[in-house]
């Protein structure tokens, strides 16, 4: 792993990557927007394309902490000259979530506070490609202990559903959902928002909207899309959160 010195930019297996950020936003009545929290998307910096084929066998071969570890290092940097930040999460799979990643975390928690930012500004989106288990619980409860905002990501794909939420808040480990609108008719996501309010009491985040149905969950949910906002280099989402100091 080589580090570049522009920020959100660095090097693995000979191709050279570009962490991005694309905004979460509450949407007032009268569709104004507000960014409460981002989250960070892995782009081939020359060819703007998400790496999945790239992350899949990272994934498969051990190697996908050394790409976390470089996004997390990135998201942390970028808070050092940023006066109002605003939460960032980067996209983890369960069993990622071992005891030296934990540390790992501990220890820029302490870096932050100690250099007098918010150490609850680095989120972590539970992806949907792999099962929670009660072993992987363990190591989540610790980092919701320690004050971590988690996320489950694209709920209603792979294992995000209901039974991995019930698993997570038995355990005591609230979570933010991420809804991913493009699974189903307006109708069902309407519904199926009022539910998870309903049963788990969580924040909500639409992601994929169009403008017509933003009113539809307006009043339930933060929206993640194109129409919203739109991804950025994190050089340029720093530049943006300055100008709004």
């Amino acid at each position: 792993m080589e580090e570049s010195n522009a920020l959100g930019v660095f090097s693995y297996r000979d191709e050279e990557y570009e962490v991005y950020v694309q905004p979460v936003v509450e949407v007032d009545i009268q569709g104004g927007y507000t960014i409460r929290s981002g989250e960070a998307l892995l782009r081939y910096r020359m060819r703007h394309e998400t790496p999945l084929t790239r992350i899949r066998a990272a994934q498969q071969d051990g190697s996908i902490h050394e790409i976390t570890t470089a996004v997390v290092s990135a998201i942390v940097a970028s808070f050092t000259d940023v006066p109002n930040a605003v939460p960032i999460a980067c996209n983890v799979s369960a069993p990622e979530i071992t005891q030296e990643f934990i540390d790992r975390i501990r220890a820029i928690q302490h870096e932050l506070h100690r250099t007098h930012h918010d150490s609850h500004l680095l989120m972590f989106e539970l992806s949907e490609e792999h099962a929670i288990t009660e072993e992987h619980i363990q190591h989540i409860q610790q980092l919701h202990a320690m004050g971590v905002p988690l996320a489950l990501d694209d709920y209603g794909t792979g294992f995000a559903n209901v039974e991995t939420l019930r698993l997570l808040y038995g355990a005591g480990v609230p979570v933010r959902v991420k809804l991913d609108i493009t699974l189903a008719q307006d109708h069902t996501i309407v519904d199926v928002a009022r539910m998870l309010k309903r049963e788990f009491d969580a924040d909500l985040v639409a992601e994929g909207v169009t403008e017509a149905q933003i009113p539809l969950l307006r009043e339930i949910a933060y929206f993640q899309s194109f129409v919203t906002g739109r991804a950025m280099p994190l050089s340029e989402w720093c530049e943006r959160m300055r100008s709004m100091v």
